[in-house]
């Protein structure tokens, strides 16, 4: 398979870029969202719900308007969003055309995401590294667009200019998307619903559900409020805060490659449990932590802890969901339901607690995270046939 030249496999390496962008923008600029719309903590938790609720919403939709128009028409329908979502947002003066962009362009993540994973497993015939370099380059968007967002502020511009760029990447993205050649899936098996109906039946499945559920939630979250909570919980420069917003992804990069290696000689049970404890304990620390040199190390070990708790719970639920693309759509709908609840249950927190409770509530859906990862390994443990580690697709 020639893929140097091929428009499908790097069109949607690009594409990936500009959703990793988008998806940490809110995060790097919500302080100047915040001021500039003079909005609440509560406020700026809806911003982050009403994303995921547009992700979500679209995400289940994508499936039923690829079978109906195509994937291509999907992709070229998710970068319209993004486009419509951005100039919203840009030429906004109220908050109810705010949230409205926000939707637009959370909508646009979850057909275009969705779209681009299937497009490009079904090209690559499931290659695990094509995959994985995939997700890299959402890794990559997530860690340029707060490096980006800073430089425009040092030189005198305003937080809406970064939305010219993105727009701009989005017409290009458009093109490329229309010039690929996507064939259509035509493979529908009606046994499917036997496989679903065992899937549903499986008590294993709504254990990874309810990870996923904390896990995305804690992660959105974090990732929309923790320059937020360094600037004026921390009193520590704007600069430095989005510093740490993209350590935290480059460290989620080098992790979700190291977790693919470790996979393969560990049960994921027991990588899953080590990376969530592990996650909620450094969250705890980060919450007390006060000096920079200490948040630095905070962060990258946090992002090691981080990085694999997404990939490795979807791996492990594989010999359960394989083959039930309802039960598969399921499993990845309670992370997005997630990261519309715990976003905005934060915002409420640091609205009747301060700044603080922000990061108090990440913790704590961590650590409930936790309670489910142990339950997890339980039934690895009492399982007659434990699960055999495998290379996972990031």
């Amino acid at each position: 398979m020639k893929i140097n030249n091929n428009v499908i496999l790097w069109g949607n390496f690009y594409s990936f870029i500009i959703m990793g962008m988008l998806t940490l923008f809110f995060g790097t600029s919500m302080n100047n969202i915040r001021l500039d719309y003079g909005l609440s903590f509560e406020q700026g938790g809806l911003i982050l719900s009403t994303f995921a609720a547009g992700s979500l919403t679209f995400s289940f939709l994508c499936g039923v308007l690829g079978d109906l128009l195509g994937m291509k028409k999907v992709l070229i329908f998710a970068h319209i969003c993004f486009l419509m979502g951005i100039f919203t947002i840009y030429l906004s003066t109220s908050s109810l055309l705010l949230y409205l962009g926000t939707f637009l362009i959370g909508a646009g993540l979850g057909a275009g995401s969705t779209s681009v994973n299937i497009v490009v497993n079904d090209f690559v015939h499931g290659d695990g590294k094509i995959m994985s370099l995939l997700h890299m380059c959402f890794g990559i968007g997530a860690l340029l667009i707060p490096a980006i967002s800073s430089k425009m502020l040092m030189w005198g511009f305003r937080w809406k200019s970064v939305l010219i760029i993105m727009a701009i990447l989005e017409i290009i993205a458009i093109f490329i998307t229309i010039k690929m050649e996507i064939p259509k899936n035509d493979k529908h098996p009606d046994d499917q619903r036997i496989i679903t109906r065992k899937a549903f039946g499986n008590i294993r499945l709504y254990i990874f559900m309810a990870i996923l559920f904390f896990y995305v939630g804690a992660e959105n979250a974090f990732n929309g409020w923790v320059v937020t909570y360094l600037t004026e919980g921390v009193k520590l420069s704007e600069e430095f805060s989005q510093q740490m917003l993209s350590l935290f992804w480059v460290v989620m990069m080098f992790g979700r490659y190291l977790n693919s290696l470790i996979s393969r000689k560990v049960l994921k049970e027991t990588i899953l449990l080590v990376s969530s404890i592990g996650a909620a304990v450094m969250m705890l620390f980060f919450v007390t932590a006060s000096y920079q040199e200490l948040i630095i190390t905070i962060i990258i070990v946090m992002g090691l802890m981080f990085s694999g708790v997404y990939p490795i719970t979807v791996a492990n639920a594989n010999p359960i969901i394989r083959g039930s693309a309802l039960s598969g759509a399921l499993l990845g709908s309670a992370g997005s339901l997630g990261s519309v609840f715990i976003p905005y249950v934060s915002g409420i927190a640091a609205e009747k607690t301060g700044v603080k409770g922000i990061m108090v509530t990440v913790f704590a859906s961590l650590a409930i995270m936790s309670i489910f990862a142990l339950i997890n390994k339980k039934f690895q443990l009492s399982s007659d046939t434990p699960s055999v580690a495998e290379e996972i697709i990031l």
